[in-house]
């Protein structure tokens, strides 16, 4: 079950990186992805 969860969140965070770039670049979006 936890496998399930970490796959699902790690098809989620491209999801959300492709929304976030067809929407609006927003750099807090990138901050939170990945810290850099």
């Amino acid at each position: 079950m936890k496998k399930a969860k970490v796959i699902t969140h790690y098809g989620f965070i491209p999801l959300i990186i492709i929304i976030g770039m067809n929407s609006e670049p927003k750099p807090q979006l990138y901050q939170l992805l990945s810290p850099v």
